[in-house]
């Protein structure tokens, strides 16, 4: 639980793995008066939400809406074989070109945060050219759809 204002960490349900058990993700958030959270980073496993979005979260640790939309598109990455600071180079370049950051990263994982004013096929563009030289195993823009956004 957090204090209003206080950017501190959340757990939340991102799936079920393949026996079953659920899976988390530890995400750093900002506490807000009313109850609901901002995203200070983009994640690397949850869908839905990406930096500066401000989110429901139940007791359960599952997103239930995402009540204001922030002005990034989460890109999030699964490479091939573990990173090497080459790479995460590369990837921290690219975000940067985009206007972005990379703002998470585990050993096979990475998570972008690129602002949504970047065109679909410039993004594009700059995953073929990380994917033209690093095998990548599969990338996604998860906050393009979210799970609710209420009006």
């Amino acid at each position: 639980m957090t204090s209003p204002g206080d950017e501190t960490l959340v757990r939340v349900f991102v799936g079920n793995r393949s026996n079953g058990k659920p899976r988390f993700e530890t995400l750093w958030v900002e506490g807000r008066p009313d109850g609901l959270y901002r995203l200070v980073r983009s994640p690397l496993m949850a869908l839905g939400v990406a930096r500066d979005d401000v989110f429901e979260l139940d007791s359960e640790g599952t997103i239930t809406a995402v009540v204001e939309p922030g002005g990034y598109t989460a890109v999030q990455l699964v490479s091939v074989e573990p990173f090497t600071d080459a790479m995460l180079g590369r990837l921290i370049d690219l975000a940067r070109r985009l206007g972005g950051t990379m703002d998470a990263h585990d050993d096979v994982m990475a998570a972008l945060s690129v602002p949504k004013s970047v065109q679909m096929a410039e993004l594009n563009k700059a995953v073929a050219g990380y994917e033209a030289k690093y095998p990548v195993d599969g990338w996604w823009t998860g906050s393009l759809e979210p799970l609710v956004t209420r009006s």
